[in-house]
């Protein structure tokens, strides 16, 4: 598992490039990140903490999501 934290926004490209097609799970808490190829997002929404997950990148790393947790995510395509 690889936390990416906002601080590193400007290389994201760079980490999603090198993490993929590899079994590494790509995490951060930022908006925007899994439009940009992290596999799992967690954001603020009217003060509850919600997720979202960019499930084609996850397989492209041949990770597996279980279908309870793409359920409750909001599920979203790269940018």
């Amino acid at each position: 598992v690889l936390y990416i934290d906002y601080s590193k926004y400007k290389q994201i490209p760079e980490i999603v490039t090198f993490t993929r097609r590899k079994p590494i799970l790509t995490m951060g808490a930022t908006s925007g990140f899994s439009r940009d190829g992290v596999h799992i997002n967690f954001f603020f929404k009217h003060a509850a903490l919600e997720f979202e997950i960019n499930n084609d990148m996850a397989k492209e790393s041949k990770l597996v999501i279980s279908d309870l947790l793409l359920n409750e995510a909001r599920v979203v395509k790269n940018r």
